[in-house]
C-alpha cells in the first residue's frame, strides 16, 4: 500500500482580499443613495417624577351653569335670562381667575338657546368651556 504524501503545495488558499474590496463598496454605495425619511409626529411632553401636582387649592373651580328646556339658565340655583350670563360669569371670573366653564344641556334644550349661551360665556371671559348633555327623565 502505498501512502499518500500531502505536502504544503497541495493546499489551495483562496484570497479575500477583493471580496471584501466589493462588499465594503457596496456599503459605501448604499449609504450614500439611501433616502432618509424624516417621520412627524406629536411631542409628548412625558411628567418627570421630580414635578409635584399643584395644591388642590391652586385649581381653578369651575364655572358650571344649565341651560333649559325652556330657554332659561340656571347658575347657582337662580334662574337667569340667557342674555345675563355675560355678567354673571365676570362676577365668578373675578372670585375664581382662570376658571374653566361647563355647560350642561338639560333634555332637548333648543341648540339657539345654547349657542346663545355658549357666547355669553365667552364674552364674559371663560377660555375652557366644555358641554355636557343630561338626558331629559
Amino acid at each position: 500500500m502505498r501512502k499518500k504524501h500531502s505536502s504544503a503545495d497541495d493546499e489551495v488558499e483562496v484570497d479575500l482580499t477583493p471580496m471584501l474590496d466589493i462588499v465594503f463598496i457596496m456599503l459605501i454605495f448604499f449609504i450614500v443613495t439611501a433616502t432618509f425619511v424624516k417621520e412627524y409626529g406629536i411631542n409628548v411632553a412625558k411628567p418627570n417624577e421630580t414635578d409635584q401636582p399643584p395644591p388642590p387649592d391652586a385649581k381653578p373651580k369651575t364655572i358650571s351653569l344649565a341651560v333649559t328646556q325652556d330657554c332659561w339658565v340656571r347658575l347657582q340655583g337662580r334662574r337667569i335670562d340667557p342674555g345675563q350670563v355675560s355678567p354673571n360669569v365676570q362676577r365668578l371670573l373675578a372670585e375664581r381667575p382662570g376658571a374653566p366653564g361647563i355647560i350642561t344641556i338639560e333634555g332637548d334644550a333648543p341648540t339657539k338657546c345654547v349657542t346663545e349661551v355658549m357666547d355669553q360665556m365667552l364674552i364674559g371671559g371663560i377660555s375652557e368651556l366644555s358641554l355636557r348633555a343630561e338626558e331629559s327623565r
